[in-house]
């Protein structure tokens, strides 16, 4: 997959390379600081990622409850992202995140998928994606049931690949 592509399909962004496994992160700006080196290490973001994505995500936070494993997806502006890439870390433990639809709420993350976008246009598809996946309930379950950061990747994969075949 071209990673400037205008459409980038979630499922080619992520790889094995860019999970973090047993994460030991304890709180939602050190699993973000954490995922944007990897990433930058990687080659996929500047080195401006971490810091703007902390603060996009005191103003707009991403945590999701979801029934079941909660989840959180950090992003920020495409100024910051040199290639297309989605990163995940697994915690030991559930971080705290403030909650996408209620900043005064409070959601404990079991997964913290973290987008790595450099087109405006790019964002707004994927996130729909995203958000098909993760109402099925057991993708999110499977990635952190994982044992290994390609277990994760298939997981990841095929709750995408789910998702699309959805009505």
């Amino acid at each position: 997959m071209d990673p400037l592509n205008h459409n980038p399909a979630p499922a080619d962004l992520l790889t094995p390379d860019l999970v973090l496994m047993d994460e030991p992160a304890t709180s939602d700006e050190e699993v973000i600081r954490r995922l944007s080196r990897h990433l930058f290490e990687h080659g996929a973001v500047l080195d401006t990622h971490a810091d703007a994505t902390v603060a996009r995500e005191r103003i707009y936070p991403t945590g999701l409850e979801l029934g079941g494993v909660n989840a959180a997806l950090p992003h920020t502006d495409v100024e910051h992202v040199r290639h297309n890439a989605i990163a995940v870390a697994i915690p030991r433990s559930p971080i705290v995140f403030q909650h996408m639809a209620d900043p005064d709420l409070s959601t404990n993350v079991g997964v913290v998928i973290m987008l790595a976008i450099n087109q405006k246009d790019a964002m707004v598809p994927l996130l729909a994606s995203l958000a098909l996946m993760l109402q099925d309930g057991s993708t999110l379950a499977a990635m952190a049931a994982a044992t290994s950061p390609e277990e994760v990747v298939a997981a990841f994969r095929a709750g995408i690949a789910a998702s699309e075949g959805a009505p």
